[in-house]
């Protein structure tokens, strides 16, 4: 079975959908995501750098 991403747009005012677009999965628009794996490397970097200047700045 394949997996779709459906876009929707939606009008504020009156809560009716306008427009709609219906994609694979793995072309997501300009709203997509980090893969999985750079989230994880993004936050042990993260983690590092802050325990560097928790250590640095605690002297």
């Amino acid at each position: 079975m394949k997996k779709l991403t459906a876009i929707i747009h939606v009008d504020a005012e009156t809560q009716e959908i306008t427009a709609y677009k219906i994609q694979p999965k793995g072309e997501e628009g300009s709203l997509s995501s980090f893969p999985p794996k750079n989230s994880f490397v993004s936050f042990w970097i993260a983690a590092a750098i802050s325990v560097a200047l928790h250590l640095a700045l605690k002297c």
